[in-house]
């Protein structure tokens, strides 16, 4: 029995420790192939510094010998120098070849060709094990294990950190290979914190109830490569444009086109208001997304065959694809007629702290005007008997205020019999009337009294592009959040290192006065007990000389 029990105890020890030297080789194989990775992307990954006062820090993957992929965050300030540094510190001087703020990178150059380009990976699936590798805070290279979440042509969302200073690094495989550049982290949001209303849209403020620092967005690898190439070539992206806005009641309805912008590459082409859009350069299209999808990978001036339903009838045209250009904005204040007197609009309250951004816009009738109240001084000032209304400051083009005849100046006093005083009155006004039914508007001119009739468009069609804008903005804004609160931590960072090294200072100092005092002391005592040996040896001097005259008195006397 005994021998049993023995037996057993065995095979339970072996059992365990060779489990456990099981799982310590698993650990040991795993952080050999971490620190194999992450020896072989080191060489191609650099730290990208601009500098203005303040450090502005992301990092830089070397693409060519002389080139670098970086994020756009250390140029969304003024600088006055930018520059590189590599893992073996060398430091070169950069220049940016060009910027693309759709997806937040920049090219940069260097003048030496001293960088070792980056390995690309040719493929990529959802649950891939992958690594980003890059600048943490002001230390690099840092590496950050993850798993791909989720994969497109223009995106990659990863299950993985991203650390203050990563963004432009790099995503790679377990082969060291460039699977795509960090971009930022994957946020929410829920619950308006503020909501803006006027006669043609509404505007919801939102800022992010929950975060999830586990996820991050990257531009895949083979759209950082096209993007590299054109800022080479041009300096920006070349993105195609078809000059068209789609309505689209459900969202599984196939696109329908609902204007032709005047000139544009669609007009060109033959296509008309009511085409519905099957198939663009061989890709079949469902939703509005789609179409802007395949739109903006198309070069400007490639000829591109567009598949229409017209009619019940299928119809195929050649489009010559045309670039789309950039949009800016700007804000006005409008200035009365006849008067330098410039009205400054105010906005009642304080708008809430919100870290994010989503506007969202809703379907509406619109006149395809901008508005501003009108005080009641300047109600006196324009004859207006009613002492308050709405003042047109701009008509815009193709609209039903155009078409019905309404002019910049003109003041609207009522609508469908409600009187005006804020824009919102108008808003109401437009929304308790039926589709195709026409209100009648009542307008100050030249401070005579006249009615419009006017039938209102009802489409955001015509604000189609605002989309794809806002989108490209709440990406700059969480970007935007992110770099700065990284900055704020770098800032204070740097605050704790100027006084760490002020400390070794002073320690330094102490140390070196100690040491000086120290070695004064020494030679003090050295010289002390150099004179001791000279007393000394002038005090055996001084006996000789005694003993010898004591000697020759003795002699004298003896002689005497």
């Amino acid at each position: 029995m005994r021998k049993i029990i023995t037996l057993l105890l065995i095979i339970l020890v072996l059992f365990f420790t060779l489990g456990t030297l099981s799982a310590f080789d698993t650990i040991s194989q795993t952080e050999k192939e971490v620190k194999g990775v992450l020896n072989k992307v080191s060489p191609s990954i650099v730290k990208v510094v601009s500098e203005n006062h303040k450090r502005y820090v992301a990092t830089g993957i070397a693409i060519a010998p002389n080139q670098i992929i970086s994020s756009m965050m250390v140029t969304r300030h003024p600088y006055e120098d930018i520059y590189i540094k590599t893992v073996r510190g060398d430091e070169y001087p950069a220049k940016v070849l060009g910027k693309d703020r759709y997806s937040s990178l920049i090219l940069l150059g260097i003048d030496k060709k001293a960088l070792t380009p980056i390995r690309q990976a040719r493929g990529i699936e959802v649950g891939d094990w992958v690594a980003l590798v890059g600048v943490f805070y002001k230390r690099f290279p840092s590496i950050y294990q993850g798993l791909v979440s989720s994969v497109s042509d223009e995106e990659l969302i990863l299950n993985a950190p991203v650390a203050p200073g990563s963004s432009g690094g790099a995503v790679v495989n377990r082969k060291g290979e460039l699977i795509g550049a960090i971009r930022g982290r994957f946020g929410f949001a829920y619950s308006p914190d503020y909501i803006y209303k006027d006669h043609s849209a509404e505007l919801f403020f939102r800022s992010p109830r929950s975060r999830n620092k586990d996820l991050c967005y990257a531009v895949p690898v083979s759209r950082v490569m096209a993007i590299a190439d054109d800022l080479e070539k041009y300096g920006k992206i070349k993105r195609g444009w078809l000059g068209v806005s789609l309505a689209s009641r459900t969202g599984k309805d196939i696109p329908e086109v609902s204007r032709v912008t005047k000139n544009s590459p669609a007009e060109k082409a033959g296509i008309r208001k009511g085409d519905k859009i099957l198939k663009i350069d061989g890709s079949s299209v469902k939703t509005h997304a789609d179409v802007v999808k395949i739109v903006k990978t198309l070069k400007p001036g490639q000829k591109t065959k567009i598949e229409l339903l017209r009619d019940k009838v299928k119809k195929s045209v050649i489009v010559v694809i045309g670039d789309a250009k950039g949009y800016q904005y700007s804000w006005r204040f409008y200035t009365a007629p006849g008067k330098n007197l410039v009205v400054v609009p105010e906005i009642s309250g304080t708008l809430p702290k919100v870290e994010n951004y989503v506007f969202q816009f809703s379907d509406f009738r619109t006149l395809g005007v901008d508005l501003m109240s009108i005080t009641p001084e300047l109600a006196e000032k324009f004859n207006v008997k009613e002492k308050s209304g709405l003042m047109i400051s701009k008509v815009y083009e193709d609209t039903a205020a155009e078409k019905a005849g309404f002019q910049v100046a003109d003041i609207i006093v009522s609508a469908g019999g409600i009187k005006m005083k804020q824009i919102t009155d108008l808003r109401r006004a437009l929304n308790e009337i039926k589709d195709d039914e026409s209100i009648a508007i009542e307008i100050y001119r030249n401070g005579k009294l006249k009615k419009i009739e006017v039938v209102p468009d009802r489409s955001g069609e015509k604000f189609f592009g605002v989309f794809d804008r806002v989108k490209d903005k709440l990406r700059d804004i969480r970007i935007k959040i992110d770099d700065e609160n990284r900055l704020r931590i770098e800032e204070a960072e740097r605050l704790q290192n100027e006084r760490s090294k002020l400390y070794e200072l002073q320690k330094k100092y102490a140390k070196e006065a100690q040491l000086i005092k120290e070695k004064e002391l020494r030679k003090y005592k050295e010289e002390m007990e150099k004179m001791k040996k000279v007393q000394e040896e002038l005090r055996k001097e001084i006996e000789k000389m005694r003993e010898i005259i004591e000697k020759e008195k003795k002699k004298q006397k003896t002689e005497v």
